[in-house]
């Protein structure tokens, strides 16, 4: 049956079309719940982590474990306001009723920042690494005579930056493996890009 379409008249100028009755034409099952999309500081997000709120060990997340050089190229990209491809959630229930966000995509991104907020890599100002002087976030009381510390501006335009993050609610594990799977297929691989 062709499709139904009401035609309501408005006026000698002509016809406008004010509404539609069709059949349905787009695919109504396995369509994943719109997911919400954030900017966080990253400040918010290593607080979360430390808080438990944010899952990066999650067995559901596996594969590539980034070298330190990795990491510290993703802090001087961060810095240099170069994009960075979102990281993603699943928000999840637990038991207790608190939700908790299991990071599916950008497990890496997240792990390097909180490391380096931590003082366990540093960042090289330069584009040579090899000749690049180190900086570091913070250090113990029996390292800061040893390390050039990142002055409080500096690591507050650090911890200021945004970092789109896109949140799932109710995935399904079929649903979770073909998001992560759309990802990885549709945005460019490479260390410093995924995971």
């Amino acid at each position: 049956m062709a499709a139904e379409i009401k035609r309501e008249g408005v006026g000698n100028d002509g016809d406008q079309l004010n509404s539609q009755r069709i059949h349905p034409v787009f695919p109504n099952e396995d369509i994943l719940q719109q997911p919400t999309v954030h900017g966080i500081s990253i400040e918010r997000l290593h607080f979360l982590i430390h808080e438990g709120e944010i899952d990066i060990d999650h067995p559901v997340r596996h594969g590539v474990v980034w070298q330190k050089s990795d990491r510290m190229e993703l802090i001087n990209s961060i810095y240099h306001n170069y994009p960075l491809p979102p990281v993603i959630f699943m928000v999840v229930e637990k038991e207790d009723g608190l939700e908790t966000r299991v990071c599916i995509v950008g497990n890496q991104h997240l792990i390097s920042m909180q490391k380096f907020i931590d003082g366990q890599i540093p960042w090289h100002a330069d584009k040579d690494p090899q000749t690049s002087q180190l900086w570091w976030y913070t250090a113990s009381e029996t390292m800061k005579n040893r390390r050039k510390i990142i002055p409080p501006e500096g690591k507050q335009r650090f911890t200021e930056k945004l970092i789109t993050c896109v949140e799932y609610r109710n995935l399904t594990d079929e649903a979770r493996n073909n998001v992560l799977q759309h990802f990885q297929t549709y945005c460019i691989e490479s260390p410093v890009s995924t995971l």
